[in-house]
């Protein structure tokens, strides 16, 4: 027998390796967390992605009621108004140089109330102005955009990282942009452009799918047809099905987005007829 007042020692056996791993389940717990949160990482990005290509077709929409609306209260386009100077004042006393007078304040210069927002010639100076810088500077000055605009280099920035707004105007025949766009009638048009250039010509980080995916949800999805277009920085080859880096009309009718991913990054959204 074992004496009342003795102390008992219940020695355990010892794990081999002092540790012990890790059971099956709980290996699966752990494989299922990670695979979780991969999982909501990815598709937080898609979401994120999602809302940026939303925010295009927005600001596209948030520009064409601007516009309208300076027009419906100064009857002309902004840009195009040949009277902005008697609400705004002149950007430089030298009416010639008006066109390269950036200003610092509202002052601004007049268009030619063609109904088109370009580049005209001045006759008395055999010089041209630029509508399409004054375009935002008119707006801004109604109270119309957000923002401080020059008159003469800046536009306003798009919601996806480096790129920018750019509008003009553009008849059939007479494109600009040779191997660039389809040969169409643009009129005034709106471009969602890259940062690093002044003139729509520099492609913005959008990959030919995105392209299209803006297309189908306010247009026809296709690259050359409807009011939603593309450009290219190079060739027409690299945003769509066209027989030639030169597309025509016809093939604008019959043309479909690439989107096999070779060529992603290398074209912009056009939005024709605007105005």
């Amino acid at each position: 027998m074992i004496p009342a007042n003795a102390h008992v020692r219940v020695v355990c056996p010892q794990r081999r390796g002092g540790t012990r791993g890790f059971s099956l389940v709980e290996l699966s717990i752990v494989l299922v967390i990670l695979g979780l949160l991969v999982g909501g990482i990815l598709a937080g990005k898609s979401l994120i992605r999602a809302s940026e290509l939303r925010t295009i077709i927005t600001q596209q929409q948030s520009i064409v009621t601007a516009a309208r609306s300076f027009r419906d209260k100064y009857f002309a386009l902004p840009g195009d108004m040949p009277n902005a100077t008697d609400f705004w004042g002149w950007a430089t006393l030298v009416y010639m140089n008006c066109h390269l007078a950036a200003s610092t304040t509202t002052a601004t210069c007049n268009g030619n109330a063609d109904g088109f927002i370009g580049a005209y010639t001045v006759t008395a100076a055999s010089t041209s102005t630029t509508e399409n810088a004054r375009f935002w500077q008119h707006l801004a000055n109604a109270g119309m955009l957000e923002g401080s605009y020059n008159g003469t280099s800046n536009q306003p920035p798009g919601r996806i990282s480096t790129t920018r707004w750019y509008v003009s105007s553009l008849t059939a025949g007479t494109s600009p942009f040779p191997n660039h766009a389809f040969n169409s009638e643009y009129g005034n048009y709106l471009v969602l452009n890259n940062l690093a250039g002044l003139v729509p010509s520099a492609p913005v980080p959008l990959r030919n799918e995105e392209l299209w995916n803006i297309d189908s949800k306010i247009d026809d999805g296709k690259p050359g047809g409807g009011k939603v277009m593309v450009m290219s920085s190079l060739f027409l080859t690299s945003c769509a099905t066209v027989s030639s880096v030169v597309a025509g009309p016809s093939e604008g009718a019959t043309a479909e987005y690439l989107m096999d991913g070779t060529f992603d990054n290398q074209c912009m959204p056009i939005f024709i007829r605007q105005w």
